[in-house]
């Protein structure tokens, strides 16, 4: 014959049921207050003896590893220092500890069961500093006079944004953050660099770039400075040349400097002398006239 349930049977079923789960529930609940506390207890127990003279703080992390079962992770580039400390502590607790051991340098600790993570310490607004926000920055750029300057180069520091002024020494340069640093250049102008900060609008005044004429050398494509200049240069005064009696000038440098061979292959007056600077002649010997060698 078929049992059929009743529903005191149901009722009973269930509430074992619900009794069982219940007792599991507080189980897991107690067993994780159980844990946290131990966690806590040991933090709060565990105390330590430091006495140490000049030594740096990873050396002193090192020692609290030694002496307890905490153990750090941190960045070592963050954390070495070549400042010493000393250090003297008795019966002192993990967070009395590192307050010492950080105190200014920076560094802030958090810890999560036997672990201490050291970190650089957040700074008031970071969060905000983090995620710069980006304006544009105008402004005119002139010299000592008040005269426009075009075709200044302006540049952001570290990147390849930039621009130039226009005819009017005006400039435009969009997506900036207050860290950035603009670069101003032209030439025979002293470069500058400016910090933007809160700054919308930069005008500059740039100053001229003061050369000594004993700074400079004429050569033959340009004039270049002294300390810029790869090429031998030699130099003939007027009064080693002034009395030599010459048809020419090139005549007159003959032996007057190193390295440049003069010769003559006529002796005709007024022809112009066949000049060799190291090795490199000024004279064409295919365009000679006829009978010379």
């Amino acid at each position: 014959m078929k049992k059929i349930r009743t529903d005191w049977a149901d009722t009973q079923y269930g509430l074992v049921k619900f009794v069982r789960i219940m007792r599991l529930s507080l189980f897991l609940m107690l067993f994780i207050i159980a844990q946290g506390w131990a966690i806590e207890s040991y933090s709060q127990k565990t105390v330590l003896n430091l006495n140490m003279s000049n030594v740096s703080v990873i050396d002193v992390l090192g020692e609290i590893e030694n002496q307890t079962d905490f153990y750090f992770l941190f960045n070592y580039e963050q954390v070495k220092s070549d400042k010493k400390i000393d250090v003297r502590l008795n019966n002192s607790k993990i967070g009395e500890t590192l307050n010492v051991v950080l105190e200014g340098t920076g560094l802030d600790y958090t810890i999560k069961d036997r672990q201490v993570i050291i970190k650089k310490a957040e700074q008031p607004g970071s969060n905000f500093s983090n995620v710069q926000q980006e304006k544009e920055v105008t402004g005119k750029v002139v010299d000592e006079d008040g005269l426009a300057l075009p075709g200044v180069t302006i540049v952001v520091k570290g990147t390849t944004t930039g621009t130039i002024t226009d005819a009017d020494g005006n400039y435009i340069i969009p997506d900036v953050t207050s860290n950035s640093t603009l670069i101003f250049s032209f030439v025979g102008m002293l470069t500058q660099e400016i910090f933007v900060r809160d700054q919308s609008s930069i005008n500059v005044t740039m100053k001229a770039d003061a050369i000594g004429i004993e700074e400079v050398v004429a050569v033959g494509y340009g004039v270049q400075k002294k300390a810029t200049l790869t090429g031998a240069v030699s130099t003939v005064k007027v009064d080693e040349i002034k009395n030599i009696p010459a048809s020419n000038l090139s005549t007159t440098l003959y032996g007057k400097m190193p390295g440049v061979n003069i010769s003559s292959w006529t002796g005709t007056p007024g022809v112009t002398s066949d000049i060799v600077i190291r090795a490199k002649s000024s004279f064409d010997r295919d365009n000679r006239p006829k009978g010379n060698p």
